[in-house]
């Protein structure tokens, strides 16, 4: 017989508690009490309205896409006043002022001069001048400068206060137009940079054509005097009122996303660019070389100087559509592959000029020069600003691109001049005709040589909004 007790015994253990079963027993516990708590931290944005979040995210985006094309249409605008209103109608400024101050051609000419000695200062202080005030204080001081001194060119007495105001506007103008301009688009486009920078091109482009005519109606109606002091108050309002809207720095310049994905300073490609400013420089001798004397060589190959006008007047109005089809390419193209294309063609459509003394082919070189050398005449500066940015350091960029201007711009200001001893030399255009051709073939290959060999880090990243 057993005695019975009140304590187990092994025939009646007590329950066996395992971790499993304790695992199994809290988990859900446990997941329900974190997911509460992540409920209740995210109720107050949940019971928020979630799909007005969605539209406002939207036309974010889209303002920040349209941003760049007014930055666009302001630079563009600038650059409208600067080189129409000022740099190319100073001439019809000084044809007035001739007959009052009584200069003799030689005189008269050196007010375009010192304001192109004064703008090619411009462009090389461009880039130190965004690395110091940025690219909103630079067109600002650029268009201060050259609005002050236009208006203060209404006051002279003589022909050095005269080149004094010449030079401080054409400083300004280098400051505020073409060299920052292309630097902002460089640094705030990216798919459509291309056509971006034809769009300002072509902006100038008209301004040269436009503008001289409405100056010389403002001084017919009024005198060289107030025509300097309504267009520099008319600058200085309308500039102070849009580059306002500018932003006060952009990045480095393109490709410095790349720089720093690479984590390694990426450096200028020197002999890339020496090729570059070679080709730019070439290429401007030819263009300025045909620019300012093919009127002159049309007249005297027998079409009589009222055609020759015409056609020069198309060639130069065929530029403007040359400019937006040159930057929808250069947008799907890469610059160093496009850029020796362009000035084979440059080449191609001087050279028909050698075949406007012919008879039977007269019409069709004269076609050809109109849709070929017009059409392209705009795309050099173009490919080349879009070309440097895949071979320049991009804290360099606004510095070797004004350098690329002020260069091309002194060395191909001799051009007219070379082109005209030459005629007076050999009596006939062949030559200089034949020497402005190969002048732009020597361009297309010094262009060959300007692709960088440093492998992806030179591609163009843009840095800013993209558009």
């Amino acid at each position: 017989m057993e005695l019975v007790t009140g304590t187990p015994t092994r025939h009646a253990p007590g329950p066996i508690v395992r971790a499993d079963d304790v695992i199994a027993d809290v988990r859900p516990r446990v997941c329900t009490e974190v997911l509460r708590r992540q409920q209740s931290r995210t109720k107050p944005v949940t019971d928020e309205k979630p799909d007005s979040t969605q539209p406002q995210a939207g036309a974010a985006a889209a303002g920040m896409n349209r941003q760049p094309w007014y930055w666009l249409a302001v630079v563009s605008a600038i650059g409208f006043l600067l080189v129409g209103a000022m740099l190319t109608s100073l001439t019809v400024y000084t044809t007035t002022m001739q007959a009052e101050f009584h200069w003799d051609e030689t005189r008269m000419g050196l007010g375009p001069v010192a304001l192109l000695l004064g703008m090619s200062l411009g462009n090389l202080l461009t880039g130190r001048a965004t690395s110091i005030l940025g690219i909103r204080g630079t067109f600002l001081a650029g268009t201060m400068l050259a609005a002050m001194a236009w208006f203060g060119a209404g006051f002279v007495q003589a022909l050095g206060q005269l080149l004094v105001a010449a030079f401080a506007c054409g400083v300004g103008i280098g400051l505020g137009s073409i060299v920052p301009s292309l630097t902002l688009i460089a640094g705030v486009f990216d798919a459509k940079k291309g056509l971006a920078m034809g769009i300002f091109i072509g902006a100038t482009a008209l301004a040269s054509s436009v503008m001289p005519y409405a100056t010389g109606v403002l001084t017919r109606a009024t005198s060289w005097r107030w025509a300097f002091w309504v267009v520099g108050v008319a600058t200085f309002v309308i500039g102070l009122a849009l580059l306002r809207t500018l932003p006060a720095r952009i990045a480095a310049g393109p490709g410095h996303a790349a720089q720093a994905a690479s984590g390694a300073p990426r450096r200028t490609a020197k002999w890339a660019y020496a090729a570059l400013l070679l080709a730019i420089t070439a290429s401007q001798v030819s263009l300025n070389g045909v620019l300012f004397n093919v009127v002159a060589y049309l007249d005297k190959s027998g079409l009589g100087l009222p055609a020759a006008i015409r056609i020069y007047s198309i060639a130069n109005f065929v530029s403007l559509p040359g400019l937006l089809i040159g930057g929808y390419v250069s947008d799907r193209v890469r610059p160093y592959v496009l850029l020796p294309v362009i000035l084979l063609l440059e080449a191609i459509g001087t050279a028909a000029l050698l075949g406007v003394t012919s008879p039977s082919a007269a019409w069709a070189c004269l076609a050809l020069f109109i849709l070929v050398w017009g059409g392209v005449s705009g795309l050099p500066a173009q490919a080349g600003s879009m070309h440097l940015a895949e071979v320049a350091a991009p804290s360099s960029y606004a510095l070797l691109l004004g350098t690329l201007f002020t260069v091309s711009g002194i060395v191909g200001a001799a051009a007219p001049a070379a082109v005209g001893w030459l005629y007076d030399t050999t009596h006939d255009y062949f030559w200089p005709m034949t020497l402005l051709a190969a002048l732009s073939v020597l361009a297309a290959v010094a262009a060959l040589f300007s692709r960088p060999h440093t492998g992806e880090s030179h591609r163009v990243v843009n840095d800013g909004v993209s558009a």
